[in-house]
């Protein structure tokens, strides 16, 4: 697995699990960004 496609799988579950919690999907994947 190539580092970007990491960095979009972590973003893309990150961006889930922050739904789950309920946090906006858009605002979680900004935060994933950020980490």
């Amino acid at each position: 697995m190539e580092l970007q496609e990491a960095k979009q799988q972590f973003i893309d579950t990150w961006g889930a699990l922050g739904s789950e919690w309920g946090i906006n999907k858009s605002v979680a994947q900004v935060h994933a960004l950020q980490i």
